[in-house]
């Protein structure tokens, strides 16, 4: 029913229009508000993602690199004293504790002489000398998985190549649960500012 003419009735009217136009423009604000602090806390958190997975990366290569030079002594000086057992044992225990996805030992005719897995032995008795030339040293990220090879040299009997390869640290996944939390917090939020001013 329209409203009468009366000055009374167009006044309250009219204050009526204009309570609802700034309410309209308050939740319009409120969502505009919201909807930049939302968008500001997504690149938040993809920044801190790619921060985080750059420093898991960076710690677990140099943790591998130092694994990866002790063994490299350790396996020169066992093959050296033709202790290929001894060499084997410590190889299998270096993975398990480093929770390694591979360590190795190969002759440059890729004769797997110590591994992880011990089921990828190729040769038991290693020869007195051998011929070819070791692997160089390289490093590869890839995967989330860090890969290592070094370079050894046996006096008086030949070269081989130390392999390791481990995954990179999955701390930086569980880094993404404070800020996503704070993503679904925030939404959670807008949800229910929007559910008031509607019933309100």
């Amino acid at each position: 029913m329209r409203p009468n003419g009366s000055p009374v009735s167009r006044k309250f009217f009219g204050m009526r229009r204009d309570l609802i136009r700034g309410d309209s423009l308050f939740a319009l604000l409120v969502c505009v508000v919201v909807s930049v602090f939302l968008i500001n806390l997504v690149v938040s958190v993809i920044n801190s993602r790619h921060f985080q997975k750059e420093i898991e990366e960076s710690a677990g290569l140099q943790s591998l690199k130092a694994l990866g030079h002790t063994l490299s002594c350790t396996a020169e000086a066992l093959l050296g004293a033709n202790e290929p057992s001894t060499l084997r044992r410590v190889v299998s225990e270096a993975g398990l504790e480093n929770n390694l996805t591979r360590c190795s030992v190969t002759l440059p005719g890729g004769e797997i002489v110590a591994d992880s897995d011990p089921g990828r032995i190729s040769v038991f008795t290693v020869p007195a000398t051998w011929e070819g030339q070791g692997s160089d040293y390289s490093e590869v990220v890839t995967n989330n998985t860090i890969i290592l090879s070094f370079p050894l040299k046996i006096p008086g009997r030949g070269n081989a190549t130390l392999s390791l390869s481990a995954p990179v640290s999955t701390e930086a996944n569980m880094g993404l649960n404070a800020p996503t939390t704070q993503l679904a917090l925030a939404c959670l939020a807008l949800a229910i500012i929007l559910l008031v001013y509607r019933n309100g």
